[in-house]
């Protein structure tokens, strides 16, 4: 591979780092994933990477569209990621496919990306079908409607509730929990953003420890 294919491969492999990165770290928001998003999304794109390099490096002429990188690489990482994770990454494949679904018109697609993206829709698919609860989190994965949102007291009530259940350290007497005493801006950030209170609660709970706590 030349100097120019070279340095071309690293800047498309970036590109379509980012692109992973940028999924995960939604669904990290919503409390649907526990991983470090960089990382994973480097390490997803490298493996897929590897296993294709003649399509990667350039030795057709033409590269793959970083969103179809990204779709290949998530749904090989289907396979390699375990549960509570697999789930945010089956997901992540079906946001790239649904924005495709609206604005396909709008990527300079070429035949290597439709041999990508095919064999990714037949991965998410099939596993789609397999996972029975996917259903719900899709309905989570979505931002609330107008009607659907919680106020700043009803969210921040089932917030405390839960995190009192998922840690002792948090939890609620007469009413009250240390949580009240905090200013947090995580938690604010939470409820600006929609986050599902329940899933943020646990992912808090459990990295609390009160000996880190300033008041």
């Amino acid at each position: 591979m030349g100097l120019f294919n070279g340095i071309k491969s690293a800047y498309k492999k970036s590109e379509a780092i980012l692109v992973v990165k940028k999924l995960l770290e939604h669904k990290a928001r919503i409390g649907l994933f526990y991983l470090e998003p960089s990382s994973l999304a480097e390490s997803l794109v490298e493996v897929e990477w590897s296993s294709k390099p003649d399509i990667y490096n350039g030795k057709f002429g033409q590269w793959p569209h970083k969103i179809s990188v990204a779709a290949s690489a998530l749904a090989n990482g289907i396979w390699s990621i375990s549960e509570p994770n697999k789930s945010a990454i089956i997901l992540s494949l079906g946001d790239i496919f649904a924005e495709l679904e609206v604005n396909r018109r709008l990527f300079p697609l070429n035949s290597l990306d439709d041999e990508l993206l095919e064999s990714s829709m037949s991965t998410y698919f099939f596993n789609v079908q397999i996972h029975t609860d996917l259903s719900d989190l899709c309905k989570l994965d979505k931002p609330p409607t107008h009607e659907e949102s919680l106020s700043w007291d009803d969210w921040y009530q089932i917030f405390k509730n839960e995190a009192g259940i998922a840690n002792p350290q948090l939890e609620t007497s007469d009413g009250l929990s240390i949580l009240d005493l905090m200013e947090s801006e995580s938690i604010k950030k939470a409820y600006i953003e929609r986050v599902d209170p329940k899933y943020f609660a646990r992912d808090f709970a459990k990295h609390f420890d009160i000996k880190n706590v300033r008041m």
